[in-house]
């Protein structure tokens, strides 16, 4: 079992490379939706961005309030068999949340106390929450700009919907405009005291931990990726950059997936990041399909302004630790396919579930 210490996650021993460039002229926000109590479930909007950042209702407060989910289930709490393998992690197995009642219906907004700051999150349960068995805990980082509550509501498209039957959700709120930025060491132990906490009141099985973002956020799961390897199941950067390498603490499976003309994340950032995770689980350089069909399926459909999106598996990837490519020709941001795609949540679903 890996014993590293949060605070020598935060330090990073690690190779930093270079972060993206953002244009800070986006589109209108679409009108907010307040989360001024326990929702049962979110309406998903389309949208690009924008240089305002909407207030959050900490509702929720630190925790307690809203209706019990609990179905007074007995016996020990089961983990849901997982078809991808989840060796490397430090742990695994049922959380020490496991038998403790729910306190709320679907998603609640909450805060928690980071080094004197508060950190903002949205915590959704799913359907028919059961305090005696094991969900995975799917994480999901807002782009540049953005707010947890966007990347629930419209951003992460598909995100919410795939994953509402059978895990936990978590979105948390970068504590600076984006994830890579001067807060990066903050947010990184954020997220190791969120999942701390997380696991500690809620059933989760602790190996089933995957992690996804689109943009800045996929800047993030990337670093996660790189320090806290040992206790993910899976990353999915969507839209983003390689940030750290090197001194990483374990693997992970890893999707990574991109717009083929993306002109605020090159598309090159995202073949750096694939070809990063094949290498480092031992993967082929052959793909099924291969890779050149699929980009050239896709680089027609964008010169035809069709969306479309497709991905390819490595092959001979070590036992457990798969690595999956998709390119999409979808407009996104500002037309130029940067961004979380339509089918975006299906795809990060799919690669977790292992079909």
């Amino acid at each position: 079992m890996h014993t590293a210490a949060l605070a020598g996650r935060s330090m990073a021993p690690i190779v930093l490379r270079r972060a993206a460039m953002f244009n800070s002229t986006q589109r209108d926000l679409i009108s907010k939706i307040a989360l001024g109590l326990s929702l049962s479930g979110p309406l998903l909007l389309v949208a690009c961005g924008g240089d305002d950042e909407p207030g959050v209702s900490n509702a929720g407060g630190g925790g307690g309030g809203g209706m019990d989910t609990s179905n007074g289930g007995t016996g020990g709490a089961v983990a849901p068999e997982d078809t991808l393998d989840d060796v490397g992690a430090d742990s695994s197995g049922p959380s020490a949340g496991c038998g403790v009642p729910g306190t709320f219906v679907g998603g609640r907004a909450f805060s928690l106390d980071v080094e004197g700051q508060a950190g903002q999150y949205i915590l959704v349960l799913p359907t028919g929450y059961d305090p005696m068995r094991a969900y995975p805990l799917a994480f999901a980082f807002h782009g540049y700009n953005r707010t947890h509550e966007d990347c629930w509501l419209r951003d992460c498209l598909g995100f919410y919907p795939s994953f509402q039957a059978d895990a936990i959700q978590v979105y948390m709120r970068s504590f600076a405009a984006g994830w890579n930025e001067e807060a990066r060491d903050l947010n990184v132990r954020f997220f190791g005291a969120l999942l701390a906490k997380i696991e500690a009141e809620h059933c989760v099985d602790r190996g089933r931990v995957p992690v996804a973002g689109t943009s800045s956020g996929a800047h993030f799961s990337n670093i996660l990726a790189c320090r806290w390897g040992d206790r993910l199941q899976s990353t999915a950067p969507v839209a983003g950059t390689l940030l750290e390498e090197g001194t990483c603490t374990g693997r992970v499976a890893a999707l990574v997936v991109h717009g083929v003309d993306d002109n605020q994340v090159p598309f090159a950032d995202g073949e750096e990041a694939r070809d990063y995770y094949a290498e480092r689980n031992g993967c082929d350089t052959v793909t099924s399909p291969p890779i050149a069909d699929l980009h050239a399926r896709i680089r027609a459909s964008r010169d035809q302004m069709m969306s479309d999106s497709g991905c390819v598996d490595f092959q001979g990837c070590d036992e457990g630790y798969p690595v999956r490519w998709c390119e999409h020709s979808e407009g996104g941001y500002d037309n130029s396919t940067h961004g979380w795609p339509t089918v975006g949540g299906q795809l990060v679903h799919e690669f977790v579930q292992g079909s």
